[in-house]
């Protein structure tokens, strides 16, 4: 492809990109869901090919238009129910003169709700004498994330959100899983990042603030210090 052309498929991620900021959001990840219920199995990856759609120069919203005229109107009650998502978008080098492959990944705003899923869709742009374009081979593919409480506050955790994760971690404690391997991942992790407090860190600081009245707590009574 020449500059022109690689001109016009970053227009496309641009206005891709805008979608996050604006009601096509949902719309675009309601394809996505859709697609992914249809595969037999939840998480597998397909493809799915579709009429091929000329896309001029002047029309470079169409690739917006081809994802979103494909959801279905069952879709329009659900759509304020989908989350937001982030969308990064990045093209593959050129495979020859005339294609190349688009990716687009929609990740979750807030992944600390559990089930929240990455999806990742993928098409192949073909010039037509750098005068019109057409979007073939959509391949969507979803990611899911750790569903039990510990895993999922560790990936919290992990980007910076601990203060999210506080309430996770309490709750997947109480439920039993304190010896859980997702658990001690989380806890190792915290104190390596000096974000809590270990039993004896915890004994020592709070003896110095007692030691008017000469007691000393064992914070071991308190479930939210793991020993």
């Amino acid at each position: 492809m020449d500059d022109k052309a690689l001109k016009f498929v970053n227009s496309i991620h641009q206005s891709i990109g805008s979608m996050v900021s604006n009601k096509q959001t949902n719309q675009f990840l309601a394809l996505f869901r859709e697609k992914v219920n249809f595969a037999t199995v939840v998480g597998e990856k397909f493809k799915a090919q579709l009429d091929k759609k000329e896309i001029t120069e002047g029309q470079k919203n169409t690739i917006v238009d081809l994802i979103t005229q494909l959801v279905a109107k069952k879709w329009e009650s659900r759509l304020q129910k989908i989350n937001k998502y982030q969308l990064e978008t990045t093209v593959e080098k050129p495979t020859s003169e005339t294609v190349c492959w688009v990716n687009v990944t929609a990740t979750p705003s807030h992944p600390a709700k559990i089930n929240n899923d990455t999806f990742h869709l993928r098409y192949k742009l073909t010039s037509h004498n750098n005068q019109s374009f057409t979007i073939t081979d959509i391949e969507v593919e979803k990611t899911s994330i750790p569903r039990t409480n510990a895993q999922n506050a560790l990936t919290v955790y992990k980007k910076g959100g601990y203060k999210v994760m506080e309430a996770t971690l309490k709750k997947a404690i109480e439920k039993q899983e304190r010896n859980s391997s997702g658990v001690q991942l989380l806890y190792k992790e915290m104190i390596h990042q000096k974000h809590l407090e270990t039993p004896s860190m915890r004994k020592e600081k709070v003896a110095v603030y007692q030691k008017k009245t000469l007691r000393t707590i064992d914070s071991s009574r308190n479930a939210w210090y793991l020993e």
